[in-house]
């Protein structure tokens, strides 16, 4: 084959890597159950690089047993074919997707890469934002990343030869195995849902990626972080894996004092949300309820 193992080895590990590249391709979606109104959360959950909308199905279940409103957005998708892919660019593109529901003082969930969305969003709109929570990700500073090379722009090329597509839908279902801690969540029709997506739209997907990892941030993290007057909960994954967040990514945070949180989920790995949907969303109304103790202080 033209593309050799290591470079199809390096596409497997930047979908989960801390380069943090893309692989989602599902459009948002607004699912509500009761109404807003009368104290009930409303929940933004923004899609890191795998898995797209399907990636929070299972928390989207467990939350909307309490009739929440729940919003998932996939801001990779958004940006499929926008020469723009910063992460400000991307919360500019969540920002006005929530506008048109017309959603604000949310409680903000991003995992891996959705937390720079997330942190961004709550800089740029702080009325959107009533508090944030990252899933196995700290402070994020951009896109970009060393991981990438050139070869994998040959990637199309390969799912044309035959066996080529199903090589490839393996080579990258591993690589989200590998990022977890626990496999159970891991059926057939969930590869299916975080790599086929992927696979129909090879070309635009691995344009973004090249675009994504040559992507630099306006604003630095340290004036980002400045704006926030949010609580902010980072979870983490506490199973060996090597992705989610480095010393750091946490460090970042640590002038935000008594708003950080930071909770270790033993034997959990990358996707705390499909491994433990039923912990997170215990830990998210902690979130909620903290965000109603700590006063906002308008910018």
């Amino acid at each position: 084959m033209l593309l050799s193992m290591l470079s199809l080895r390096l596409l497997a590990m930047t979908v989960v890597s801390a380069d943090r590249s893309p692989l989602a391709a599902q459009a948002p979606r607004d699912h509500t159950t009761g109404r807003q109104a009368g104290g009930q959360p409303a929940w933004v959950l923004i899609t890191g690089l795998v898995g797209g909308v399907a990636g929070f199905r299972a928390l989207e279940a467990v939350l909307q047993r309490d009739s929440a409103r729940v919003v998932i957005i996939d801001p990779y998708r958004l940006s499929l074919d926008s020469q723009d892919v910063s992460y400000a660019a991307l919360a500019r593109r969540v920002d006005r997707a929530l506008i048109s529901l017309n959603v604000y003082d949310a409680h903000v969930v991003g995992h891996a890469n959705g937390a720079g969305v997330a942190i961004r969003l709550a800089a740029l709109t702080p009325t959107r934002v009533a508090s944030l929570t990252f899933l196995d990700a700290g402070a994020l500073r951009a896109s970009a990343g060393t991981t990438l090379r050139g070869s994998i722009r040959f990637i199309p090329l390969v799912t044309r030869f035959p066996g080529g597509r199903a090589y490839v839908r393996g080579r990258l279902a591993n690589g989200v195995r590998e990022h977890a801690g626990q496999h159970g969540w891991l059926t057939d029709s969930v590869q299916r849902a975080y790599v086929d997506p992927m696979l129909n739209d090879i070309s635009r997907v691995v344009a973004l990626a090249m675009r994504l990892h040559q992507t630099m941030e306006r604003d630095t993290l340290e004036q980002i972080i400045d704006q926030l007057r949010v609580p902010v909960t980072v979870i983490l994954g506490g199973a060996p894996h090597k992705s989610g967040a480095g010393p750091d990514e946490l460090d970042l945070l640590r002038p935000l004092g008594a708003r950080l949180a930071i909770v270790r989920l033993p034997g959990i790995g990358h996707f705390p949300h499909e491994e433990a949907p039923h912990v997170v969303a215990n830990l998210l109304g902690t979130v909620r309820r903290r965000g109603a103790m700590v006063a906002r202080v308008q910018p």
